[in-house]
């Protein structure tokens, strides 16, 4: 453990935090602009996606669960209505089928492995576990713990998903920092309570949270440093929905 027993666990998203999905959704939307001769930005056709994507899987976590490929699927056929494009559902899977390309960004390996020095490393990640599986394969280390939307039932940021998880270790919210990318995800795990590192790459546009994320790192080294070097300092108080000061 580092030098105040805190974290007890890092609990990770995993696309975007840990695995580089960048070039999954531009090679999938690249070959399906290709298919239909589409003259559309392949940026714009991206970002329209995975705004539909997104809707249907927050709909999914605060009504009823669904998998995340129907929510893949229905962007994409609300992308080709928003384009005026005739195509066809199952273009989906130009997407699905590149998730075995879909690889841990550079320093995460070492940096997941740094950590597990101090602290346990936990990741969860709203995706089918058959391709979470492929993604955690591909990683140098092997994390303390690997869970999915498919697993729990539930899809982030339902405060139900990070519960599940918390339970299946045996930990409370006030021993765990949380990490991650999406915007959505800082959000939500701090207004469960948790401590929470806003993962903000360089290439990444800095997006605003709806509370002062506690801490900000552009690596995943970055926070192993900070384990090691004992700055990640426990929370006085967590209470779901108010922020830890």
């Amino acid at each position: 453990m580092s030098t105040n027993d805190y974290p007890k666990a890092i609990f990770y998203d995993s696309k975007t935090t840990i695995f580089d999905w960048h070039d999954q959704w531009m090679q999938a939307i690249d070959q399906i602009l290709e298919e239909y001769s589409a003259d559309v930005d392949r940026h714009a056709f991206r970002d329209r996606w995975a705004s539909y994507m997104g809707g249907y899987f927050h709909r999914a976590a605060f009504s009823e669960y669904r998998d995340l490929n129907p929510c893949i699927r229905d962007g994409l056929v609300d992308t080709f209505n928003y384009y005026g494009i005739d195509g066809d559902p199952s273009d989906m899977s130009y997407f699905t089928d590149l998730y075995e390309e879909v690889y841990p960004f550079e320093e995460a390996s070492e940096a997941l492995a740094k950590q597990q020095e101090y602290t346990e490393v936990w990741t969860f990640s709203n995706v089918e576990s058959e391709y979470l599986d492929m993604m955690v394969d591909k990683l140098d280390m092997e994390p303390d713990f690997v869970g999915t939307m498919e697993d729990a039932g539930h899809i982030k940021p339902s405060p139900n998903a990070y519960r599940w998880v918390l339970e299946q270790n045996g930990m409370d919210a006030d021993e765990v920092l949380y990490c991650a990318a999406p915007i959505f995800d800082v959000n939500g795990a701090m207004s469960f309570g948790m401590k929470c590192a806003y993962l903000n790459r360089p290439e990444q546009e800095w997006v605003e949270p709806q509370r002062d994320p506690h801490y900000v790192v552009s690596d995943l080294m970055e926070l192993a440093d900070m384990l090691e070097d004992g700055e990640l300092t426990p929370p006085e108080r967590t209470e779901p929905g108010v922020r830890v000061e």
